[in-house]
């Protein structure tokens, strides 16, 4: 690497303002973030928090769920806190894998807004830290002027953008130790703090990590190519070292990487080979506008071009780079290369989607801007290093900023605010011209101190004004107390009185990820992690599922509630009654399902080898598995769930015709400035509750439709992810209902609706029998659950409610068994008479060759350490 060489940097560790430098390189950007934290009120200084976005619905519940995993009531492994279940591996492995994380289990849970916004702060300081080290360590820069580069670093637009995605910011604070232990390695031949960051940064975030791998042999190729030591310093021992070091790095967290890879190579996203051209994706003026003070709007953050500002002290620098005469023409061109490769990793569609794993982002596009953050800070760090080289030609640099600054103004970028370009401008130009002018002054104190003071102030400003438009609609201290103090109260009482295997379910969220949130036993979850196979159960059977998302809401049958062994719902009395007993009554009602099957049953041959249920109509498939779980298949059964006869006897101001969706039918309001709505009746022939279900291949993001049922509200539905089964209520006999759906939107392509009733009767009979043939389950953990089978007459099967999944090994008294897949997404093994125990331990795909593979490189890692401890100084 480029080193100045003025500076050891063997002694550098040496001088009096090391620790101090060290330690105000972590404070500092924590101080400046803490002002801006203050000034919008955010906790600790108010109301506000960073429960915004995916933090709000997603990774604040996924730090909570740490809390059973101290406990020991969970693991890392497995969780039935999503879903019906599934491996918590791949959560672990990319959004919350940073150890660092677990300072959240120190503090009370209903503090957790609090707790995230140290954890942010964190990572702000550790970025500084990491920065400013390698800035001294690798002699960029010394002393105060550190302070200026590691600061920007930190609190780069990057950086404040993603400030509630911790699993991003992660690797920004850890780049720089990674290149750090990089210089280490080729110039000292230490690779062990290469090796050992390396190895953290795949382990906290394998996604970030892999982005890190690549730039770092860019980044290493660059600084030698610089050095011209190719062939010469950088010898073949020390270029075998890079990629053993490498490689180990990989190996060491191959016990995690390998099974967390496999379970996404399973999952809902896959390399988009589709997708992967040579298209250009936005224009030269496009990238440059994002490098704006405040360049930000809500669009950004979904869409958005990559985060790049890291003020515009550093940009102006990074630019006389170029027009600096301490550094060669060929450090100049290949410097101009290393950003232009950069700027086409952003902008070629294929090297995009390469950089990102071959998956299109979802929201938060080009998460590896802050390597081009990094890029351009230390290029201006190198040239602050030698300004004494910034002669009068830089003068040359304003007309070009000028012509630009015109092109993004002209081109009105919603996200740009004038008076801060005009501002940047004004920034730029005074900086040039006062660096081409006075550059080789020998007094910098002064010009030290007033180029760090319009840094940082510049840096906060910009912190500001994104962190304000940000956190505008973020959920408040006083949102998240209120919804945690009305479901904790219920959940810690029920683990005290019922210690068995059951799950819980809720009408109301705080978000879909609430049994994460709250560490209990659920079906609601969101995140990309999810099996297909799962997810698509669910919907045979008409569980509100879209996409990654799947809420119970308002639930679906009362069949579906007992099969998969939701035995408590925490109930808004409001709603449509369920008919289950209540057990508390109040705000928040508690009932009891008490029709609840047990998490294991003994059944027979007929589930097994049962049709997989394929229907649309989900009413039809319950009907199927209820029938299949009978004990006596010879004996006459009732039927679960029938027909309701209706008909649309009225529609208003819509006009319907044919769908391209076969069976469906596309209505059309007619005027948009009026109410619209279709209207059935049905007339129930049996007492009991009645549901509807409407199947529709037009699903959007947007409100479509609101429910109303003899003049009461449902609620919206048939919009963004509400859909499945919509419970009516109980209904008599003989009584007409009439069911309005008023159109939201200009169009509604739905089929006729499906209306059912239930059989109360039969679905308890059914229970009472599944009871007796229940598996008394226990939890040693969330991947590792015991079982006592019932007393068997005859040979049968254990069947769960857990999904089917290869990675399962299950014993009954010692011996394996295989795994069958039950209704194409339920579990169970051949069980026979005379046996007494099951375990069931779940075991990612992967595991051991990883365990065996990580083994081996710590155990040659180990040994190089020693090796290299005893070789003698050279």
């Amino acid at each position: 690497m480029v080193v100045n060489p003025t500076l050891n940097s063997s002694k550098i560790g040496r001088q009096p303002l090391n620790w101090l430098m060290t330690i105000l390189s972590f404070f500092l950007p924590i101080a400046l973030l803490l002002i801006v934290l203050a000034w919008l009120r955010v906790t600790p200084f108010g109301n506000k928090t960073f429960l915004i976005h995916d933090m709000n619905q997603m990774y604040s519940d996924m730090l909570a769920y740490l809390n059973t995993v101290v406990s020991g009531e969970n693991d890392l492994t497995y969780t039935f806190s999503k879903n019906l279940g599934g491996d918590f591996l791949g959560i672990a492995a990319y959004y919350i894998g940073n150890p660092l994380n677990f300072l959240i289990t120190l503090f009370p849970h209903i503090n957790l807004p609090l707790v995230i916004t140290l954890l942010v702060l964190l990572r702000y300081g550790i970025a500084g830290l990491t920065m400013n080290l390698l800035l001294r360590k690798t002699g960029a820069l010394e002393g105060l002027d550190s302070l200026i580069f590691s600061n920007a670093y930190a609190l780069s637009a990057y950086m404040v953008i993603n400030s509630e995605n911790l699993h991003y910011t992660d690797g920004v604070a850890l780049l720089p130790l990674i290149l750090l232990g990089l210089h280490c390695l080729l110039k000292q031949g230490r690779p062990f703090l290469y090796l050992l960051a390396l190895a953290f940064a795949i382990w906290v975030n394998y996604y970030i990590g892999f982005m890190i791998c690549l730039f770092v042999v860019l980044f290493a190729m660059h600084q030698n190519l610089v050095a011209m030591t190719v062939l010469r310093s950088m010898s073949r021992k020390r270029l075998l070292m890079f990629f053993s070091a490498s490689l180990l790095a990989g190996g060491l967290t191959a016990i995690r990487l390998l099974p967390a890879l496999l379970q996404l190579a399973d999952g809902q996203k896959s390399p988009q080979t589709n997708a992967m051209n040579f298209s250009f994706q936005f224009g030269l003026l496009d990238f440059l506008s994002r490098n704006v003070t405040a360049a930000f709007d809500d669009f950004q953050i979904k869409f958005g071009l990559p985060s790049i500002y890291c003020g515009v002290t550093l940009t102006a620098l990074a630019l006389l780079y170029f027009l600096n005469t301490r550094f060669s023409a060929r450090e100049k061109f290949l410097k101009l290369a290393f950003f232009l490769v950069m700027f086409l990793s952003f902008n070629v569609r294929i090297l995009n989607l390469i950089w990102h794993g071959g998956s299109e982002p979802i929201w938060w596009q080009y998460r590896n801007g802050f390597l081009f953050v990094f890029l351009t800070v230390w290029t201006a760090a190198e040239c602050w290093r030698e300004r004494e080289g910034i002669s009068r030609c830089a003068l040359w640099l304003i007309p070009p900023v000028l012509a630009v600054a015109v092109g993004i103004y002209l081109k009105r970028y919603t996200y740009i605010k004038p008076a801060f370009l005009i501002a940047d401008v004004l920034i730029m130009m005074t900086m040039v011209g006062y660096l081409s002018m006075f550059s080789e002054r020998k007094e910098r104190s002064i010009e030290n101190l007033g180029v760090g003071v319009l840094t940082f102030g510049i840096l906060v400003v910009n912190a500001g004004a994104i962190l304000t438009q940000n956190l505008s609609a973020a959920t408040t201290v006083e949102e998240f107390e209120r919804e945690y103090n009305r479901t904790q109260s219920y959940l810690t009482n029920l683990k005290m009185e019922d210690a068995s295997f059951y799950r819980i379910e809720k009408n109301f969220e705080r978000t879909i990820n609430d049994a994460l949130q709250f560490g209990y036993n659920g079906l609601s979850h969101y995140s990309s992690t999810a099996k297909p196979a799962v997810l698509k159960f669910f919907e045979r059977i008409g569980l509100n599922q879209t996409q990654y998302w799947t809420r119970y809401g308002q639930g679906g049958t009362a069949f579906a509630d007992s099969l998969l062994g939701v035995k408590y719902l925490l109930w808004e009395p409001d709603s449509i009654k369920k008919g289950y007993p209540v057990l508390e009554d109040g705000a928040v009602q508690l009932l009891q399902n008490p029709n609840v099957f047990p998490i294991g049953f003994v059944t027979g041959k007929s589930a097994v080898l049962a049709e997989v249920p394929q229907n649309r109509n989900v009413f039809e498939n319950q009907n199927r598995i209820f029938a299949a779980l009978q004990a006596d298949l010879s004996a006459e059964t009732e039927m679960l769930l029938t027909p309701i006869q209706s008909k649309l006897f009225v529609s208003e101001n819509v006009s319907g015709t044919p769908a391209d969706a076969p069976g469906q039918t596309r209505y059309q309001r007619l005027d948009l400035s009026q109410p619209a709505w279709l209207e059935w009746q049905i007339t129930p022939e049996k007492e009991g509750p009645a549901y509807v279900y409407f199947i529709t291949d037009v699903r959007k993001n947007a409100d479509t439709a609101e429910v109303f049922c003899d003049g009461r509200s449902l609620g919206k539905f048939l919009s963004v992810d509400r859909f499945g089964i919509l419970p009516l209520g109980s209904m008599a006999a003989g009584k007409t209902v009439n069911l309005r759906v008023e159109l939201l939107d200009e169009t509604l392509t739905i089929a006729e609706p499906l209306f059912y009733s239930e059989n109360e009767a039969a679905l308890k009979k059914l229970a009472v029998g599944i009871s007796d043939r229940g598996i008394a389950m226990t939890g040693e953990s969330s991947s590792h659950l015991v079982g006592a089978l019932p007393a068997l007459g005859q040979d049968g099967y254990a069947l769960f409610s857990i999904p089917y999944e290869d990675d399962w090994k299950i014993t009954v008294d010692g011996e394996p068994r295989p795994t069958i897949d039950v209704f194409a997404g339920l579990m169970a093994v051949p069980v026979h008479t005379g046996e007494c125990e099951i375990d069931l331990r779940y075991v990612p795909q992967g595991t051991e060759i990883g365990r065996t593979i990580s083994l081996v490189s710590l155990f040659v890692t180990s040994g190089w350490f020693f090796l290299k401890k005893t070789q003698p100084a050279r």
